[in-house]
């Protein structure tokens, strides 16, 4: 600190020419702020307090053996730890919580208060910050909070993680991966904020397609279709004409032909999930950026969607769908074949999609439908790396020395063991077997007394167990790896599917770097000149694209195209687009990889 402000006084005077007395008087004045800075120095408390964590103090030299949460164990107050979910109802109780007493017999921590929101939209720590009361340990969803995150992170509100490990929990460093750090640093390169839900070296990840193509196995049969039935457009055109002319009902009530995703409030996302399964969206085969509103796939997933509607396949009723109305029809059996995500449906009409009450198997896993230039579908599936949460230890932290230990221990494999699975010999045991990746070994097995409690009242067996409480430095992709799976033969017909299912779709999803799915990264920043284009876009096409798959003719479809691409040019579509592609250039740079799409790969 003393030397840097000496540096600034010296590049101040650099360059300039002076008599032999002007430069006594600079040495003199150098010399005085020497002194007085020295004495400055020396007067900063080491009380684990702000203060001394901005100094530069270097760090203690005695050696101390193990990690840093085992250095001291005694009693300690953390403060208060915001966590931006409404949801969430933890109280740090280590008298009578499970994991709790055990984390203070660790690590000393006696006394911490959650606070949470009314709501999601984090209004609460708007206040917290106006007032200038920041809580000591701060977590908040990665997703829509990148201005949140910026302001945070920008002004002196958090600290650097890596500076306050290397003073307090140099063990703690080593630790953090590499890759972390590059994807989740600030403006300056250093590290605020750690994610959860972050896959790590010491894991792994598995990818599942958000989008399924299912049929009816018992009007399949009767009309002589299999899964194959559908994998080209006209396959699928002539395959759903064939159900339409046949008839069938389901007990005197009219049966739809298909079942797309509902539409929602936002049009553009719609049509691009649905594009998907045309293969790659926004990027060409040399790896160049394509904005989703001038995308080729998105227009090809237009023209077929008005196809179909021309068709009489894809309805009036269908496009005015809601949520809650699809998955009726879905519980009731009302549908042939379903297109889209089945993600979009609450579990139980998702799972009826696959099996009827009575547990039998009612619908087809179907061959993805294909664009007409035979490109495979790729479903973007979140990689395991864009993070669910964020924490961070904030500026006014009344102890940072602890609380950095403190976030060592609970990124520990001790500590994520226990917070997932409990303790060994109460809540589980090691079994000989293999992991949901095949791989074998000794795994993770619930005891029989701690799944009936569980099963009986999982909300009391959670107070008492304090499992599953403390997740906001979870690494799901290292505890997923430790977990028993049953043998196929040993599940039920339903899980058996389950996993039947996955696998059939599995090859179709593609690890996104970008994690373009879950956190939209690509969107010009909020309050920007580009965002108000967009937004003028968006809503322009919002009712556009239904015109363009309404379109009485192909004829009428690509005059609708042009004039829709005519007017967001109109409105600035380069300026966003030129917003999006360098987001999308440095998010590649960050994931380190060349090609977003799997095929695209050489």
């Amino acid at each position: 600190m003393v030397m840097s402000n000496l540096n600034h006084i010296i590049n101040k005077f650099k360059g300039g020419i002076f008599s032999m007395k002007k430069t006594i008087k600079v040495c003199s004045i150098i010399l005085c702020l020497t002194m007085l800075l020295s004495f400055a120095a020396g007067c900063v408390k080491s009380d684990g307090g702000n203060d001394a964590t901005q100094s530069d103090a270097p760090p203690t030299t005695v050696k101390k053996e193990g990690s840093s949460w085992t250095w001291d164990t005694t009693s300690w107050d953390m403060g208060v730890w915001y966590v931006g979910d409404p949801a969430v109802d933890k109280v740090w109780d280590p008298v009578n919580v499970q994991n709790d007493k055990v984390m203070f017999e660790k690590t000393g921590l006696e006394k911490v208060e959650f606070t949470v929101p009314a709501s999601a939209d984090q209004e609460k720590l708007n206040a917290m910050i106006a007032a200038n009361m920041l809580p000591d340990v701060i977590s908040i969803p990665i997703a829509n909070n990148q201005e949140r995150r910026m302001l945070l992170e920008e002004s002196g509100y958090v600290l650097d993680l890596i500076a306050i490990a290397e003073q307090y929990a140099p063990t703690f460093v080593p630790e953090i991966p590499e890759d972390m750090i590059r994807r989740f640093c600030g403006s300056d390169g250093n590290l605020y904020g750690f994610p959860n839900a972050y896959t790590t070296p010491r894991g792994k990840v598995e990818f599942e397609s958000p989008c399924q193509m299912f049929a009816r196995t018992d009007i399949m049969d009767k009309l002589g279709l299999d899964l194959n039935s559908f994998e080209t457009q006209d396959k699928m055109v002539e395959s759903l004409k064939k159900f339409a002319a046949s008839g069938i009902d389901q007990d005197g009530l009219s049966i739809l032909p298909m079942i797309m995703t509902p539409i929602g409030v936002d049009t553009l996302k719609w049509i691009q999930e649905q594009s998907e399964y045309f293969g790659p969206v926004i990027e060409d085969k040399e790896g160049n950026y394509i904005h989703p509103v001038v995308s080729p796939k998105i227009k090809e997933m237009a023209q077929f969607i008005s196809r179909l509607f021309r068709e009489g396949l894809y309805t009036e009723q269908n496009i005015m769908m809601e949520r809650a109305e699809s998955e009726q029809i879905i519980l009731n059996n009302r549908m042939f074949m379903h297109f889209g995500k089945l993600a979009a449906y609450n579990q139980k009409a998702s799972r009826n999609v696959i099996f009827n009450s009575n547990g039998e198997i009612t619908f087809t896993p179907l061959t993805p439908v294909k664009s007409l230039s035979g490109d495979e579908p790729e479903f973007p599936e979140k990689d395991g790396k864009g993070g669910y949460f964020i924490t961070y230890i904030s500026s006014k932290a009344k102890n940072i020395e602890k609380t950095i230990q403190f976030f060592e221990y609970l990124f520990s494999e001790e500590a994520q063991m226990l917070q997932v699975y409990g303790l060994e010999g109460v809540q589980y045991e090691w079994k000989e077997g293999q992991n949901r990746y095949g791989d074998s070994g000794k795994f993770i097995s619930n005891l029989p007394a701690y799944s009936e409690e569980y099963n009986k009242d999982p909300v009391a067996s959670t107070k008492k167990t304090g499992i599953a409480t403390m997740w906001m430095l979870r690494d799901n992709s290292f505890t997923s790896t430790l977990s028993l799976r049953k043998p196929y033969e040993e599940e039920t017909i339903q899980n058996q599917w389950d996993r039947d299912i996955k696998d059939f779709f599995r090859p179709y999803a593609y690890p996104n770097p970008l994690s373009l799915a879950f956190n939209s990264p690509l969107l010009p920043d909020a309050g920007t000149e580009e965002a108000e284009i967009y937004s003028k876009i968006k809503l322009f096409l919002d009712n556009h694209i239904i015109k363009l798959i309404t379109a009485a003719s192909d004829a009428e479809f690509e005059s609708l195209y042009a004039e829709g691409i005519a007017h967001v040019e109109k409105l600035g579509l380069d300026k966003v687009v030129a917003v999006s592609e360098q987001k999308y250039l440095d998010g590649k740079k960050v994931a380190g990889v060349d090609y977003l799409y799997r095929q695209h790969q050489k």
